[in-house]
């Protein structure tokens, strides 16, 4: 009964520890200015103007959680686009893994 007990607290615990990791891209698009997109799960944001929103991942993009504002990315996120401007190159940053 311990073992099992000792083996479900561990289980239901193991969420709350294992917070994700992710990456975040530092976007520049021209007229719009810099874009910050940190896609980590389940605190994905896309930062415009300084203003930090809520958002959540799709098929091949980011959008605010409002459905206001929406940032595309090419395969492997090699290139991101908002409104029609593409950027090539972004800057990447690995966010790795968030100590307990």
């Amino acid at each position: 009964m311990r073992r099992f007990l000792a083996l479900l607290c561990l289980t239901v615990a193991s969420p709350t520890w294992a917070n994700a990791s992710g990456a975040t891209y530092h976007c520049n698009f021209g007229k719009y200015g810099s874009i910050i997109i940190d896609t980590r799960s389940p605190d994905a944001s896309i930062s415009i103007n300084g203003r930090r929103r809520e958002a959540q991942s799709g098929s091949y993009f980011y959008q605010t959680r409002d459905g206001e504002e929406v940032v595309m990315f090419g395969p492997d996120m090699r290139y991101w686009e908002y409104k029609g401007v593409r950027d090539m190159h972004c800057s990447r940053r690995s966010n790795g893994k968030p100590s307990r």
